[in-house]
């Protein structure tokens, strides 16, 4: 009679256990897909992904090296003749 107790009890241990298990597999992939959902609200929104202002952030440089090069092309121009 004891031993269909444990029998029992070592049964209900694990269902338990398989139980646990599959909950935390479940709800491990749940955890990962659901950070990278947007918003509900996404679409009325106003989001501002840049900042107020220059959009290309260096454009003096830009100017300096495109200046350069062009006085290198006439250099080179000069050196064919």
């Amino acid at each position: 009679m004891t031993s269909n107790y444990v029998l029992q009890f070592c049964a209900v241990a694990v269902s338990a256990a398989c139980f646990a298990m599959t909950l935390a597999f479940a709800s491990a992939g749940r955890a990962q897909t659901a950070e990278a959902l947007p918003s509900p609200w996404f679409d009325g929104e106003r989001i501002r992904f840049f900042p107020a202002g220059a959009a290309f952030k260096l454009s003096r440089e830009a100017a300096d090296r495109k200046a350069y090069r062009a006085e290198v092309e006439a250099e080179w121009a000069g050196r064919q003749r």
